[in-house]
């Protein structure tokens, strides 16, 4: 397998530095890009994000908006990845700076392909997280590479044999699952957390609100507790992956319907 390192085409594995960044302080972000039949999806919304991110973190994104699709074409070309998932990675490089501090703004690129594994579009059983909460910050919307409340998260939804947790933030409102945007549909109106609960930006978010809105249904960004899901009639996570419908959480049981909806779709 290859991978595009600071624009050269490498065989997998590659040797970082015991000093570098995303190793010490995970100073960086990632983007991970849904690709179907060697095309990218919604990548001009990853890369509003990725820019976004960047400016936050004070980074030198090292390549032009313009030349992101031809370096990913060139990479699943390669592998041979017709479907695949690809994930750009982007971290501070090294400076004399010394710990936490930095004094550059330049930035090694990454970009891994790995061929896509689809899901069923019906989640089993799922639950509301007990161990970890998340948290609003000014970085909490972006994928940086500090992802370990989501390991965290993940690690409790499979020790307790569930298919999906719902997390909430630190106020016990609904936030996000393990690695997905949530929405829930009550008497056809749409709900979803708003960016102020803690949850990503997601891109698929962002799609599924757009195509809400251009259809004139109803959508609704709301900060509220778990029964409110509780008493939906509908639940659904959204992802670069795709939309998955949760048939189950706790004891309680819904309609995935849904999933046959066309506007459903990314």
């Amino acid at each position: 397998m290859q991978i595009l390192l600071n624009n050269e085409l490498v065989n997998e594995p590659f040797t970082i530095d015991s000093n570098d960044r995303a190793f010490q302080y995970g100073d960086g972000l990632f983007e991970t890009i849904a690709i179907r039949n060697y095309a990218p999806r919604h990548l001009n919304y990853h890369l509003d994000r990725l820019q976004f991110g960047a400016k936050l973190l004070s980074l030198n994104l090292p390549f032009k908006r313009e030349e992101v699709s031809s370096k990913i074409a060139q990479l699943v070309e390669v592998n041979k990845h017709v479907d695949a998932t690809v994930k750009i990675i982007v971290w501070r490089k090294n400076s004399d700076a010394s710990g936490y501090s930095f004094n550059t703004q330049a930035c090694n690129f990454l970009v891994v392909s790995r061929p896509f594994k689809n899901k069923s579009r019906v989640i089993d059983k799922a639950g509301f997280a007990e161990t970890v909460a998340f948290h609003y910050s000014a970085i909490s919307q972006i994928k940086t590479l500090n992802a370990l409340p989501y390991v965290m998260a993940m690690h409790e939804k499979q020790e307790r044999g569930l298919d999906e947790l719902i997390v909430l933030n630190g106020q016990r409102k609904i936030c996000e699952s393990t690695s997905s945007n949530v929405f829930w549909v009550k008497d056809d109106i749409f709900y979803t957390p708003p960016i102020s609960s803690g949850c990503l930006d997601g891109v698929a978010r962002r799609v599924i609100i757009e195509k809400l809105k251009k259809d004139k249904r109803k959508i609704k960004e709301v900060l509220t507790e778990p029964k409110s899901i509780e008493g939906a009639d509908c639940v659904f996570t959204t992802n670069s992956g795709g939309i998955r419908f949760i048939s189950q959480i706790d004891h309680v049981r819904f309609d995935t319907s849904l999933a046959q909806d066309p506007l459903l779709t990314l």
